[in-house]
């Protein structure tokens, strides 16, 4: 082992240590392999080298498969080799067979943090404490790798925070659908969506007064719920909506339903409030 600090050969007993544990810190990249396999003979040092090239950036875990038969099943290998990429404890990508050097370095390189990247981390840290100096960060790093996706979503949800979303509604358009932060693009891009809609409606003091003068009607429950919800009042916001959706279930479906997704978007989609209030709509639509 002390000829290969970044390779660990796995059995049974250290499996859970060794990839499941240790991909909560660092990349894993597991290889599964046998001594009869021609083709591991050339992805393994490759691999290895790699492992040694990268100096601790990610760890390579050797899986003999006919020393581990219970690790391989657990994977699903079916035939060697086969390499799985392991983060946070899960499965991020994988391939089987050899490869030429260029994809292997493909592969690794998409799970290491890059210097950008790390920076994206460390200024999310500090967005709480010191939101000037934060965006002044990420306008940096974006003069250097416009498309980065951790400083684009960063930069974003400064602005919303401060409730530009003007200005942050293209940063998140060249985000697209987000890969490493799915959920919170998601959670953004709703936040947007439900300040753009509330900004299209009569102002809260006649929409409570519709709603006042007659409680059934459901375009004014309806228009409430969104501009409840453009100012953050979400609890209050999905109660009118699911008032909305129970006096006519068409509309539930074609108009309410969206809304409250947004909704459940920007509160997060597994809360307790959108899990309540999911089931809710739930038993009116179906």
């Amino acid at each position: 082992m002390t000829e290969r600090p970044h390779v660990v050969d796995i059995t049974e007993l250290n499996f859970e240590r060794d990839v499941i544990d240790r991909s909560m810190v660092t990349p894993v990249v597991v290889d599964f392999w046998a001594p009869w396999c021609g083709p591991c003979k050339l992805l393994g040092p490759m691999l290895e080298a790699l492992a040694k090239e990268k100096a601790g950036a990610f760890v390579l875990a050797k899986v003999d498969v006919d020393q581990a038969p219970g690790v391989a099943a657990a994977f699903g290998v079916q035939s060697v080799p086969m390499v799985v990429a392991m983060v946070d404890g899960q499965p991020v990508s994988s391939f089987v067979g050899a490869q030429p050097k260029p994809e292997l370095e493909r592969f690794i390189n998409a799970l290491i943090p890059s210097e950008t990247d790390q920076a994206a981390e460390e200024t999310a840290a500090v967005e709480r404490d010191d939101p000037t100096a934060a965006e002044a960060r990420y306008r940096e790093l974006l003069e250097g790798d416009p498309k980065h996706e951790g400083a684009l979503v960063g930069l974003a949800r400064l602005l919303i925070g401060r409730g530009d979303f003007a200005a942050a509604e293209p940063l998140l358009q060249t985000v697209g659908e987000g890969k490493d932060e799915a959920d919170e693009v998601a959670r953004l891009n709703a936040l947007v969506a439900l300040h753009t809609r509330a900004q299209s409606l009569a102002p809260r003091g006649e929409l409570e007064a519709q709603v006042a003068a007659d409680p059934k009607d459901k375009d004014a429950l309806f228009a409430l719920g969104c501009s409840l919800a453009g100012g953050g009042d979400y609890e209050a916001a999905l109660e009118h909506l699911i008032k909305a959706a129970r006096r006519n279930k068409a509309f539930a479906k074609e108009t309410v339903a969206p809304a409250m997704v947004e909704v459940f978007n920007a509160v997060g989609q597994r809360s307790a409030l959108a899990d309540r209030y999911r089931d809710l709509l739930a038993m009116v639509l179906f």
